[in-house]
């Protein structure tokens, strides 16, 4: 299952959120409990994302000498398993929104809507890094309205979000390179 979700993908954006909150609380550490629900948050949307996109890319990942190990074309979960942890990890996300007060719930769809519909960029437009990039970016604005309770975003959160909108863009560009014949080949697009 952590290999299924890549748990250490999610560790590394927990940084950017907690960015987020910091300065959503004026620079001031936020409180421990507003922390555990961003952290709880940040864990249902990443495993509800990746294991979509899991689900989404399994016939293809069968395809491709890269990824045929992994669990859904491997035989390692079934295509049930990956949908219940798809599904956990939503209703993960939706109680650390509710949780974290009535705007936030309220703005939940927000980041879902592009995280579902990223798995399926690949298939219409080469543009697909940068769906990434917006759900990752939209990460420390919901961290910051978690703590703030405000949408007035500050420069410095916003200079934050487009930061991480490039970081994760781009990387998902540098990452897409070892599939370039195969992506080629298989008709999937990418930069």
């Amino acid at each position: 299952l952590l290999r299924f979700t890549r748990v250490e993908h999610t560790i590394f954006s927990l940084p950017l959120l907690f960015a987020g909150a910091w300065l959503g609380a004026g620079g001031r550490s936020p409180s421990p409990k507003a922390l555990a629900l961003i952290a709880l948050v940040c864990v249902g949307a990443r495993t509800f994302g990746m294991a979509l996109n899991r689900i989404v890319d399994r016939r293809s990942d069968a395809m491709n000498p890269r990824t045929a190990k992994r669990e859904l074309p491997a035989g390692q979960l079934s295509l049930m398993q990956g949908y219940a942890v798809a599904a956990a990890g939503l209703a993960a996300y939706f109680l650390g929104c509710a949780l974290l007060g009535r705007k936030v719930l309220m703005l939940s769809l927000v980041p879902v809507v592009p995280l579902a519909l990223y798995s399926y960029m690949k298939r219409f437009t080469c543009l697909c890094h940068y769906g990434i990039g917006i759900c990752l970016a939209l990460a420390p604005l919901g961290a910051f309205v978690a703590v703030s309770g405000s949408l007035d975003f500050t420069p410095e959160v916003v200079l934050l979000a487009v930061f991480t909108f490039s970081w994760i863009s781009g990387f998902d560009i540098i990452y897409g390179l070892q599939d370039i014949g195969f992506d080629r080949a298989h008709g999937v697009r990418s930069l």
